[in-house]
C-alpha cells in the first residue's frame, strides 16, 4: 500500500536497465511534503520495476551556477543541463533541473551579470517559465524550450537569449527601459505581451506585439502580427502576411513585408527608405497606410475611416472604394480606381505607365480631386462619381487616345 503523502493515486510501473540490487530515488516531483523516496527493486535480470505516482508537479527553482550556498542562491555562470548538475536550490538545498520546472534568475542575493550555457547532452530543456530579477543574465548553449512566459524584475534592463527557443511563449512582464533579445531562432512563435522592447534578431516562426511596448525585427520571420499599441519595427524580411489592428508597423530599409498587409481598427503601416510590401496591402476600418518612401503593390482602401497616404515611393496600384487617400509624390505605376470615397491628387504625384498594366483611372463613385500632380486618362461611368481639377493649384488629365469616356457624369473645374 501507498504511503498516504503521494499526490498520485493510480500505479505506475517503470522499467530501468540498472545493475541487480535495491536503491533508493527521490520523489521530490510527485510529493506534498518537499522531497520523498521510493525504492527501486532491482532484479536478477537487470529489469527494475519501481511503483509510484504519475505525472510531475513543477517546482520553482533558483539558478546557484555560481556554487553558492544553496540557503542563499547567487546565480553565476554555469551549465543548465536535464538533472546532471546541481545547479539549482529549492528550499534551502541544493537540486538539479527537472521537465516543467519554473526557473528563477536572481533570487535575494544576485551576483551581477552571468551566462547560462545550456546542455541538452542528458536531455532537452523544458522550462514553464523564466524569471529573471538580476540585469545581464544571457542563455545560450542548446535549445530552450519556454512553455508559458518571461518575466522581468524591477532590477533587469538587458536579458540575452542566445539559445533556439520554442514552446510558443511571451515576455509577459517588462517595462519601457527593459529590453529582451532574441538572438536564436524562434521555433512556435514568439508574443511581446509587455510594455518592454524585444529585438528579434535570430529569425523563426511568427511574432505578435500585443502590448504597450515594441518589437523590432532585423532578422527574418513567418508572419507579424501587430496588435497592440506599441510599435514593429521591420529592418528584414517578413515572408507571411503582416496583419496590424492597433499600433504602428514601421517597414525602414531592408524591411520587406512579403505577404501582403491587413490594416485594421486605428493602427497604421508606414513604408520609409528602401523598405517594400510584396502583395496586395487591404485598409479596413480607420487604418492608414503611410508610403513615404520605398515600393507597395497594389493597395485596397475600403474602411469608412481608412487613409492611404502617399508622399512617395512607387505603388503599382490602387483601388479606392471608402475613406480618403491623398497622392502629393511618388509614383502608382498602374491603374487607379474610385468606387468611393475621396481620392486627391497634388503635389509632384505622378501616374505612369510601364506597359503592363495600363494605367488609366477610373471614377465608378465618390470623388477624384486633381489639385495637382498627373494623371493618364480618365474614365468616368458612374451618374455620382466627380472628377474636380482645381482652379488654384491645377493638375493635369493627359487624354490619350481611347483613354477618356465619360458616361453620364461630368469632368468640371472647380
Amino acid at each position: 500500500m501507498l504511503p498516504a503523502h503521494f499526490t498520485q493515486p493510480a500505479l505506475r510501473t517503470r522499467i530501468f536497465q540498472t545493475q541487480t540490487g535495491i536503491r533508493q530515488r527521490s520523489l521530490r516531483k510527485h510529493c506534498r511534503l518537499g522531497r520523498a523516496t521510493e525504492l527501486v527493486f532491482v532484479m536478477a535480470l537487470g529489469v527494475a520495476v519501481g511503483m509510484g505516482g504519475s505525472g510531475a508537479l513543477a517546482d520553482t527553482l533558483n539558478w546557484n551556477g555560481g556554487a553558492g550556498a544553496p540557503a542563499t542562491p547567487e546565480g553565476g555562470t554555469g551549465t543548465w543541463d536535464a538533472g546532471a548538475t546541481s545547479n539549482w536550490a529549492s528550499g534551502g538545498a541544493a537540486d538539479s533541473w527537472d521537465d516543467n520546472d519554473d526557473a528563477v534568475f536572481g533570487d535575494a542575493n544576485p551576483v551581477g551579470a552571468y551566462t547560462v550555457t545550456i546542455d541538452d547532452t542528458a536531455g532537452a530543456i523544458i522550462a514553464t517559465t523564466l524569471t529573471f530579477n538580476t540585469d545581464g543574465v544571457t542563455i545560450d548553449g542548446d535549445a530552450l524550450q519556454i512553455n508559458t512566459g518571461v518575466t522581468f524584475g524591477a532590477a533587469v534592463g538587458t536579458t540575452t537569449i542566445d539559445s533556439a527557443t520554442s514552446g510558443g511563449y511571451q515576455l509577459t512582464t517588462a517595462t519601457g527601459a527593459q529590453t529582451l533579445d532574441i538572438n536564436g531562432a524562434i521555433t512556435g512563435a514568439f508574443t511581446n505581451a509587455s510594455a518592454g522592447t524585444v529585438n528579434v534578431d535570430g529569425g523563426g516562426d511568427g511574432v505578435t506585439n500585443s502590448g504597450s511596448g515594441d518589437i523590432n525585427i532585423t532578422s527574418g520571420v513567418s508572419s507579424l502580427t501587430q496588435s497592440g499599441s506599441g510599435t514593429a519595427t521591420v529592418t528584414a524580411t517578413v515572408s507571411g502576411a503582416t496583419v496590424a489592428s492597433d499600433g504602428t508597423v514601421d517597414v525602414q530599409t531592408g524591411g520587406s513585408l512579403g505577404g501582403g498587409a491587413t490594416i485594421s481598427g486605428d493602427a497604421e503601416i508606414a513604408v520609409t527608405g528602401t523598405g517594400d510590401i510584396t502583395g496586395t496591402t487591404t485598409i479596413n476600418g480607420n487604418g492608414t497606410l503611410d508610403l513615404d518612401a520605398g515600393t507597395g503593390d497594389a493597395g485596397t482602401v475600403n474602411g469608412a475611416g481608412a487613409d492611404f497616404e502617399m508622399s512617395g515611393g512607387v505603388a503599382t496600384s490602387l483601388d479606392h472604394n471608402n475613406g480618403t487617400s491623398t497622392l502629393s509624390d511618388g509614383d502608382i505605376d498602374g491603374a487607379i480606381t474610385v468606387d468611393g470615397g475621396t481620392v486627391t491628387v497634388s503635389g509632384t504625384f505622378e501616374q505612369t505607365d510601364t506597359g503592363t498594366t495600363g494605367a488609366t483611372t477610373t471614377v465608378g463613385a465618390g470623388t477624384l480631386d486633381v489639385n495637382g500632380g498627373t494623371l493618364l486618362g480618365i474614365t468616368i461611368n458612374g451618374a455620382s462619381a466627380i472628377a474636380q481639377v482645381s482652379a488654384g493649384t491645377p493638375g493635369t488629365i493627359e487624354l490619350q487616345a481611347g483613354a477618356q469616356n465619360v458616361d453620364g457624369a461630368t469632368i468640371a473645374q472647380d
